[in-house]
């Protein structure tokens, strides 16, 4: 015959849910403050980018005029300057804003959780077999 021994361990359910619940919460919470945090940067440097083009801009139209000025003291020129047919590549790299740099650090949020998942669900699962096994 099987007898059954007290183990008193009644509350360790409740505790491994409370502690599972914190757990979450704190997961979940990093990743939200992750994600904020490179939408915030992403945001930063969109701004330090187009600002650097707004300041590129400003300088080249500062700069026209002089060497207009300059080049109108001189012999009036009868040729027309030709068109370019393509755009230079140094000059569509300038405008074209640059894609935002991303990161690992939402991926890296989530492969976190889903490990804290596992183990506790595996923790779990295992002293509910010790104490199975206990009874």
């Amino acid at each position: 015959m099987i007898t059954l021994k007290r183990t008193y361990q009644g509350g360790s359910v409740v505790t491994f849910i409370v502690i599972a619940t914190v757990l979450a919460a704190a997961v979940i919470g990093t990743a939200f403050f992750v994600k904020q945090r490179g939408e915030q940067v992403r945001q930063q440097q969109a701004v330090a980018q187009a600002d650097k083009i707004a300041k590129e801009a400003d300088a080249k139209k500062t700069a026209t005029p002089d060497n207009s000025a300059k080049s109108s003291s001189k012999a009036p020129s009868t040729a027309p300057t030709p068109a370019p047919t393509e755009p230079s590549p140094s000059a569509t790299s300038g405008t074209q804003a640059a894609l935002p740099t991303t990161g690992s650090e939402l991926d890296g949020a989530r492969l976190l959780a889903i490990g804290l998942l596992v183990a506790s669900s595996a923790a779990y699962v295992a002293s509910r077999r010790v104490l199975d096994r206990s009874l």
